[in-house]
This record gives structure tokens, C-alpha cells and sequence, in this order.
């Protein structure tokens, strides 16, 4: 009986490259815990390793930003969607937005170890790094977009609000992170 029910699951590597490309909703998703916190871990593990790689963190601080960051996100999305009143697309919208965050931290770490985290004059920087600045503008413009397009869906707002929505979470988190976790990036 459940090798039946999981054949009918649709597969989500698909599903979240479409959702990638804009093509597909967080709806179209299944409705699966386990493969929410399969995301969230995903997640966890690709900001953990992000950190590693690109600063000077601990594992111990680098696993702890990455579930605050996780936590932050579920917490910020229950409380949206539910100020909605459509906590009912939780599960399927915080599994998009993990899924997708987890391929674009993974997919920017090659720029992170060209391109200098901390503010360098473009004299200072490898002819390389200024190249990819703009590849890297393109990688966090798309995402941006992606993410808007998740809340569009979950939400049931418009493109723009959705866009709005992004750009204020992004601002709350460069805002917690230089309260609280300008240590770890020194």
C-alpha cells in the first residue's frame, strides 16, 4: 500500500526546478513533513558548509547560524501565512523556499571563493572577481525572484507585494546578522 502511495508522488526534483525557473507554484509540490525537514536539513547542511568555506567560523558557530537561519525562515513564513490565514500551505511553501535556497547557496559558493566577502576598492580585486560580479548580481536577482514567486503563491498576493516581502526579509536579515552575528564574519 505505501510503495503505491509513493508511486503516485510526484517527483520534487522536477517540481523544484520549475519552481526554480518560475514555471511551477509551491502547490504543486506534495504535501510531505518529511520532506520539509529533509529541505530544512538540506539547508542547514548547505549554510553550514557555506560558512566553512567562505569565513573564518567554527562548525559549532557556522551549525548555529545555519538553524537560526532555518528556524527564522519557518518562523517568518508561519506568521505570514497565517496572517493570511492560510497556514494550510506551510508545509509545501517552507519546503519550496528550503529547496530552492538550498540549490542557490550551493550554486553561489564557487562565487563566494572568487569573489571577497568583506567590502575590497575594485583596484584590490582579482580581474576574475570583477568579471563574475555580474553573474553574481544575476544569481541574487534570480533568487529574489524566486523567492517573491513562492510567497505569490503561498500567499496569494501579487508579483510586486511578493518582491516587497523579499527585499523587507532580506533587510530584517542583514540587520540580525549585524546585531548578532557580525562576529562570525570577521
Amino acid at each position: 500500500m505505501r510503495a503505491r502511495a509513493h508511486a503516485r508522488m510526484p517527483s520534487f526534483l522536477p517540481i523544484l526546478r520549475d519552481i526554480l525557473l518560475l514555471r511551477r507554484g509551491p502547490q504543486d509540490l506534495p504535501y510531505s513533513t518529511q520532506l520539509l525537514t529533509t529541505a530544512a536539513a538540506a539547508c542547514v547542511f548547505a549554510h553550514t558548509l557555506s560558512a566553512l568555506v567562505l569565513t573564518t567560523v567554527d562548525l559549532q558557530t557556522a551549525l548555529a547560524s545555519a538553524v537560526f537561519f532555518v528556524l527564522l525562515s519557518l518562523l517568518a513564513l508561519f506568521a505570514l501565512l497565517s496572517l493570511r490565514r492560510l497556514r494550510n500551505r506551510f508545509v509545501q511553501a517552507a519546503t519550496a523556499f528550503f529547496g530552492c535556497h538550498f540549490v542557490f547557496t550551493l550554486a553561489s559558493l564557487p562565487l563566494g571563493l572568487v569573489i571577497p566577502i568583506k567590502p575590497t576598492p575594485p583596484e584590490q580585486m582579482p580581474l576574475v572577481a570583477l568579471l563574475l560580479l555580474p553573474v553574481a548580481l544575476a544569481c541574487a536577482i534570480w533568487q529574489i525572484a524566486v523567492n517573491a514567486h513562492i510567497l505569490r503563491h503561498s500567499l496569494d498576493v501579487p508579483m510586486w507585494t511578493g518582491v516587497a516581502m523579499v527585499l523587507l526579509w532580506m533587510l530584517i536579515a542583514v540587520v540580525v546578522v549585524s546585531l548578532g552575528g557580525a562576529q562570525a564574519l570577521a
